[in-house]
C-alpha cells in the first residue's frame, strides 16, 4: 500500500507469533564477488526491501523492547530475496541451528548444495517433496511416532486443503512446533500413558507452565528420567527428534515443548525441534532435505 502522494509505500505482515509493519522501498545490495574477496563486490540494484518500524511479539528478538528491524524472508514469494536473486540463489538455501539464541550461517545457491555434500559424514540424507506452487514450505505429513510406537492419527488432519487450510510446514520463525488440535490430543494422551507405565504411575502436573500442556515436576524423586524421542513421518522421509528437543527443562519442571493449534491452521515444525539438523530447501526442485549434524 502506498500513500496518495507516492512518497512511500507500507507493508504489514502477520505471522503465527507476531506481526511486522513498516516502509518498503527498493535498495542496492553489495555482496562479496567471491568467497576469497574482502573488497571486490557485486552490486544488485532495485531489490525490494522493507524496514520494520512496528514489530510485535517476535520471540526470537532480544532486548527489553523486543526491537528488531523486521524479518528477512526466504520463502518463495516474488518479493523474497531468494526469488529476487534467483539467478544467484537458485532458490536454494541451507542452515543448521544449534540453539534458538546462537547465530547460524545461512548459505545460498551452489554453496548450499556443496555444504550438504561435504557434511553428510556417512549419514543418510533424507528428502521429501514440497507442495508445489506455494510460497511457504509445506510438506506431506503422514503421522507421528513416540519411541517406536506409531500413533493412531488420521493423516487427513495434516492435509493441505485449497492451498491455505491445514497442512504442515517447516518454519524457523516459529520457536516451537505446533500440532493440529485433534492430533495433539492423541499425542498428549499416549505420551501420558507411556510415561506412567515406564515410571510407576508418574503423572503430569494439573496445569502446565509457559503455555505448554504437558509438564512434569521431577523434584520428588532421584530417578533419572529418560523421556521419549519422537518421529514425524513425512512422505518418503522420517524426521527423528531426540528427547532433548521433544521435552525441555525449566528448572525442575520438564515440558513437552509443542503446542496445539486449530485443525484449520497449519501444523509447524518449529526452530527448537530443528536444532542439530542441517536443512536444505530447494524451491527450484520442490524438495526439502535434512541430515543430522552437530551444529555447534
Amino acid at each position: 500500500m502506498c500513500t496518495d502522494d507516492g512518497l512511500y509505500c507500507l507493508y504489514n505482515n502477520f505471522y503465527l507469533n507476531g506481526s511486522s509493519s513498516g516502509v518498503v522501498s527498493t535498495e542496492t545490495f553489495a555482496f562479496p564477488a567471491d568467497s576469497k574477496s574482502t573488497w571486490k563486490t557485486t552490486n544488485y540494484s532495485n531489490l525490494v526491501f522493507g524496514c520494520g518500524f512496528d514489530n510485535h511479539n517476535m520471540p526470537f528478538a532480544t532486548g527489553p523492547n523486543n526491537v528488531i528491524a523486521g524479518v528477512f524472508g526466504l520463502n518463495l514469494g516474488r518479493q523474497s530475496m531468494l526469488v529476487q536473486l534467483q539467478a544467484q540463489t537458485k532458490r536454494r538455501f541451507t542452515y543448521c541451528l544449534s540453539s534458538l539464541e546462537t547465530p547460524t550461517l545461512l548459505q545460498l545457491g551452489d554453496d548450499a548444495s556443496a555444504t550438504v555434500r561435504r557434511r553428510r559424514s556417512g549419514l543418510q540424507l533424507q528428502t521429501t517433496s514440497l507442495e508445489r506452487g506455494l510460497d511457504h514450505y509445506y510438506v506431506t505429513m503422514l503421522g507421528i511416532s513416540i519411541g517406536n510406537q506409531r500413533l493412531k492419527i488420521d493423516p487427513e488432519v495434516f492435509k493441505l486443503i485449497r492451498g491455505h487450510i491445514g497442512g504442515f510446514l517447516v518454519d524457523t520463525g516459529s520457536p516451537y512446533s505446533f500440532i493440529a488440535e485433534s492430533a495433539f490430543r492423541i499425542l498428549r494422551g499416549e505420551m501420558v500413558e507411556y510415561i506412567a507405565r515406564r515410571y510407576s504411575g508418574l503423572r503430569p502436573m494439573q496445569r502446565g507452565i509457559r503455555g505448554f500442556k504437558l509438564c512434569y515436576n521431577l523434584t520428588t524423586s532421584r530417578i533419572r528420567y529418560v523421556f521419549l524421542s519422537m518421529t514425524f513421518h513425512f512422505k518418503q522421509a522420517d524426521y527423528v527428534m531426540r528427547p532433548e528437543v521433544v521435552f525441555q527443562c525449566f528448572g525442575t519442571v520438564r515440558c513437552l515443548v509443542m503446542l496445539a493449534i486449530e485443525d484449520e491452521e497449519p501444523s509447524i515444525l518449529g526452530a527448537f525441534q530443528q536444532t542439530n539438523y542441517r536443512f536444505l530447501f530447494d524451491g527450484g526442485e520442490s524438495k526439502l532435505s535434512f541430515v543430522p549434524e552437530n551444529c555447534a
